[in-house]
C-alpha cells in the first residue's frame, strides 16, 4: 500500500463524496487530522518565576481541506454536487482512511469556497470543517455480553425419542474485562435486560476504582434499561422512557480508561434474571 494513501469519505443528508488521490474530486492538501488543540489555563506565581497550570481542556477540532475537480469533463455537475454536500446548516460525517487505518468524526461546515486563477485551470476549492467533539472515533462499536452460552452439543450424538437434550447453558459471569485500545478514556452504553424475570435496582461497578452506577427501579420480565455514560450523551431510559431521576445519588457516570477495565454487575434482587450487554467506541487523538 502507498505509504501516503489517504482517502476521505464525506456524507451529509443522504449525499456522499469520496476524495482521494485518483478520484474525480482530488485531495490536494489537508490540516487538522493530527492531535486536537489543547487549551491550558495558567496563573502567574505570586512569588518567584513562572506560572502554575489551573486548568486543561481540549478544544473543538478544525479540519481544513483543499481539493480540486480532476474530472474536468464533469466539472459543472461535480460543482453542484459539492454545493449540495457542504450545506452549512446540516451536520455531516467524515470517515478517514489513512493507509488502512480508519477513523470517523462528525462535523459542521464552517466555510466552503471555490477558487481558480483562470477559467482553464481545474476548479479548486477550500473547505473548513468544525468538529465540536474533537476526538476521532473507531469505525466499530464494540460490544460484549456479560453472560455467554456454554455449548454442550457435539457430533455424533444420541438422544432418546421420549427425552429432550441440552444443547447449551447460559453462563452468568458477573465480571468482564473491557479493553479500551483507544488513546483516551471513553464512555460506554450499558443494557440491563430482564430476560428471565423481574429485577430490582440493577447496578454496575468498575472494580479497580470502586465507581458504580445503580438505578433504583423495578424491571419486569422483558424490560430493557439503558444507561449511557458518554460525554454529551448521558441518559438513563427504561423501555425508551426517561428515568434519569432513578439514579442512586452516589452513582457516577464512569469512563473506560485506556487499557483494562474490570466491570461487575449486580442487583438488589434477582441479578440472575439479567442479561447485561456493554457497548463502547474507542476514541483517538488523530490519524
Amino acid at each position: 500500500m502507498d505509504s501516503r494513501s489517504l482517502t476521505l469519505a464525506l456524507s451529509c443528508n443522504n449525499n456522499s463524496l469520496t476524495i482521494g488521490k485518483d478520484t474525480p474530486v482530488r485531495l490536494i492538501d489537508y490540516e487538522g487530522l493530527e492531535a486536537p488543540t489543547s487549551q491550558i489555563t495558567t496563573a502567574q506565581m505570586a512569588q518567584g518565576w513562572g506560572s502554575v497550570v489551573t486548568g486543561k481542556s481540549i478544544a473543538s477540532r478544525s479540519i481544513i481541506l483543499t481539493g480540486e475537480i480532476a474530472d474536468t469533463a464533469n466539472t459543472p455537475s461535480l460543482r453542484q454536487e459539492l454545493i449540495r454536500l457542504f450545506d452549512p446548516q446540516l451536520a455531516g460525517t467524515l470517515t478517514v482512511d489513512y493507509c488502512g487505518i480508519q477513523r470517523t468524526i462528525d462535523y459542521y461546515v464552517e466555510s466552503f469556497r471555490f477558487s481558480t486563477s483562470n477559467l482553464y485551470d481545474n476548479l479548486q476549492f477550500s473547505l473548513s470543517l468544525l468538529c465540536p467533539q474533537p476526538y476521532l472515533l473507531g469505525i466499530d462499536n464494540f460490544g460484549q455480553d456479560m453472560a455467554g452460552i456454554t455449548k454442550m452439543l457435539a457430533f455424533p450424538f444420541a438422544s432418546r425419542k421420549d427425552k429432550g437434550f441440552i444443547t447449551g447453558y447460559r453462563t452468568l459471569r458477573q465480571e468482564a474485562n473491557i479493553i479500551n485500545d483507544g488513546d483516551v478514556d471513553t464512555g460506554l452504553e450499558i443494557h440491563f435486560i430482564a430476560s428471565r424475570g423481574p429485577v430490582t435496582s440493577p447496578s454496575i461497578t468498575r472494580v479497580d476504582t470502586g465507581e458504580f452506577l445503580r438505578i433504583e427501579t423495578q424491571l419486569a420480565k422483558g424490560d430493557t434499561l439503558i444507561v449511557d455514560t458518554n460525554s454529551g450523551k448521558k441518559r438513563v431510559t427504561l423501555n425508551g422512557e426517561n428515568v434519569f431521576h432513578k439514579i442512586d445519588r452516589q452513582s457516577s457516570f464512569f469512563q473506560l480508561s485506556v487499557g483494562d477495565n474490570v466491570l461487575e454487575y449486580n442487583a438488589e434482587e434477582n441479578y440472575t434474571n439479567l442479561n447485561v450487554k456493554l457497548y463502547y467506541t474507542p476514541k483517538y487523538l488523530g490519524v
